[in-house]
């Protein structure tokens, strides 16, 4: 009934082929193999996401970025496929690309830490500072009013202003940094890692007594 397909995962055994052809760097017969896996089952992505990675190899970056989107959507299967796709949106500077992926993963999956990463590859691709922050607001509530919310949520939060901090301060941007970590204070005035980050804001600004202060 289900002829030509691995019955313990549905794999195609044309996508095994495929993977043997990839490891020997046969990168003509392994797409050839890939494109018969999607023609079986279009459903698993993993077919999409090995041309991806044979695509980095030829240094065809355009080819990269369809090939993670065909993957992730296909089935977002887990965290690191989700990664992979920003990375090639920041290359692409394709903010709009972040948010859709954001909302397709986070409608799956409903994990705190996919906001973190979303905010952070925004701001590496220079979407402006009040667009990005009002999205990380909103989302949050969004994530706080759930009704099973997740029991990890305010330490991946505290974890979230910790990032979004660093890459402020990375842009050269340490008044919108110093406002980030203090916002993550207002959840947990004891936080060492935002503590620390202040007492480094403080440095950098050569404002030694209130860092050694915060680092005390």
């Amino acid at each position: 009934k289900l002829p030509n397909v691995l019955m313990s995962t549905t794999g195609p055994f044309a996508e095994y082929a495929g993977v043997l052809y990839y490891k020997e760097k046969d990168y003509d017969n392994a797409k050839r193999s890939f494109d018969q896996a999607n023609r079986i089952n279009p459903n698993l992505g993993k077919s999409d996401y090995y041309k991806y990675v044979m695509a980095l190899a030829e240094k065809k970056t355009d080819s990269a970025y369809q090939f993670i989107k065909s993957s992730f959507y296909r089935r977002a299967r887990d965290f690191d496929i989700y990664r992979m796709l920003l990375n090639m949106a920041i290359v692409h500077r394709d903010s709009t690309e972040i948010i859709k992926a954001y909302q397709h993963y986070n409608g799956i999956h409903h994990q705190p830490k996919a906001l973190t990463e979303s905010a952070v590859s925004l701001l590496r691709t220079n979407v402006g500072t009040k667009k990005v922050m009002d999205f990380v607001e909103e989302e949050k509530q969004g994530f706080l009013a759930m009704d099973n919310p997740d029991p990890k949520a305010d330490s991946l939060f505290l974890d979230m202003y910790n990032r979004i901090g660093q890459q402020f301060m990375t842009r050269k941007q340490p008044q919108e940094a110093y406002a980030v970590y203090q916002k993550g204070l207002e959840a947990d005035p004891d936080n060492a890692d935002l503590l620390f980050r202040i007492g480094l804001y403080h440095v950098a600004q050569k404002d030694y007594h209130q860092a050694v202060e915060w680092l005390l």
